[in-house]
């Protein structure tokens, strides 16, 4: 959705695929995922006339809540999926 005020947009979407694979230190796959899916919806909070480097803070912000939110999910899939199978 955007703010009609300022005519940016104010929700975003992130949407990551990825092929995981965790292997032990002796080689052993212990979980694989070869179409791991993330997906989550992001509110931007709205400032008016902030200047740009705030933007340019606001979305560096952005990026790390991302990859913690990506990661979060990853290691719950892991925790609570099916063990990898026999090789």
């Amino acid at each position: 959705s955007f703010d009609p005020a300022t005519g940016r947009a104010n929700r975003f979407r992130a949407i990551m695929d990825a092929s995981v694979t965790l292997t032990g230190l002796d080689g052993k796959l212990l979980y694989r995922n070869d179409a791991f899916h993330f997906e989550e919806y992001y509110e931007q909070e709205s400032y008016g006339n902030a200047a740009q480097s705030r933007a340019l803070q606001e979305e560096t912000v952005a990026y790390d809540k991302i990859a913690r939110d990506f990661a979060r999910a990853l290691v719950s899939a892991i925790l609570e999926g099916e063990p990898a199978p026999k090789e």
